[in-house]
């Protein structure tokens, strides 16, 4: 599927692969998936930075020199990785940043790796018990910066307006229990996930369900309309639809909000 869906950006979405943009966030499954009682595929807006999941030489986050224990990672993280390519898809690009994806979520961003406000929300989700978790971007392609790395919405429309539909297959092929959205692109949802959107839409400004808000009244959030913090279940699926942890941790009782809908919807399975 990966395969496919770069095939079609390559071919249809040429301006959005050049050395400004970073490479694709792919994902990596976990080997706890399968077996795991809970499942929660964590979608943040898009990534950041100059390397640009591979695109340039070496790791921002720090020195390679303290990846050599594991070589297969050090390869990962030293030689630039071009996904796309004139004649074909590099599929060995692919694989790398899919096992990049597992090692950075388990290994870096869950141990030792700096704490930004959404890898706090992630690890405190990623805690609890017989549950499995996975790392994604909506926007898989982001600007190559240190800051400010979110596409405009016509880089954005562009991205999403290839036939593949990559989250919509993510969600089909893993089947998570828990969707959530830490802050998304009302463009990038519209197109991906159109009837979730669509929904969302109808009833963003309605009160949220009793049960629900007696849920987040365990961490005295203000919160009164699903603006801020929206469940739809559909297909046997929780889509929960959040703000970024970063506004999150500015409002009082955002961030615990958070994570008690998350376990009232693992309660519920």
């Amino acid at each position: 599927m990966y395969k496919r869906w770069t095939g079609q950006i390559a071919s249809e979405c040429k301006d959005l692969c050049g050395d400004m943009y970073s490479n694709p966030c792919y994902l990596g499954v976990p080997d706890d998936w399968k077996s795991a009682t809970n499942r929660i595929m964590i979608v943040g807006k898009e990534a950041a930075g100059e390397w640009g999941f591979g695109k340039a030489s070496g790791w921002e986050t720090g020195s390679a020199e303290r990846w050599k224990q594991n070589a297969s990672i050090y390869k990962i993280i030293t030689e630039p990785i071009k996904v796309f390519e004139s004649s074909a898809v590099n599929v060995k690009g692919i694989e790398k940043l899919m096992r990049y994806n597992t090692w950075a979520t388990k290994d870096y961003h869950l141990e030792e790796g700096r704490k930004s406000a959404f890898w706090r929300r992630f690890g405190s989700i990623a805690k609890l018990e017989n549950c499995a978790v996975v790392w994604n971007d909506i926007d898989k392609i982001c600007l190559r910066k240190k800051s400010k790395c979110a596409l405009s919405d016509r880089e954005r429309a562009l991205l999403h307006s290839v036939e593949t539909k990559i989250l919509k297959e993510e969600i089909e092929i893993l089947k998570p229990n828990i969707v959530l959205f830490c802050g998304w692109h009302e463009i990038s949802l519209k197109e991906e996930l159109p009837n979730i959107a669509a929904e969302y839409n109808s009833r963003k400004d309605e009160p949220l369900a009793p049960d629900t808000l007696k849920a987040c009244d365990k961490s005295k959030a203000h919160i009164g309309t699903k603006r801020y913090l929206c469940e739809i279940k559909r297909d046997g699926v929780t889509y929960i639809l959040s703000y970024h942890p970063t506004w999150g941790n500015l409002q009082k009782g955002y961030e615990g909000a958070v994570f008690e809908m998350v376990k009232s919807a693992l309660k519920k399975q």
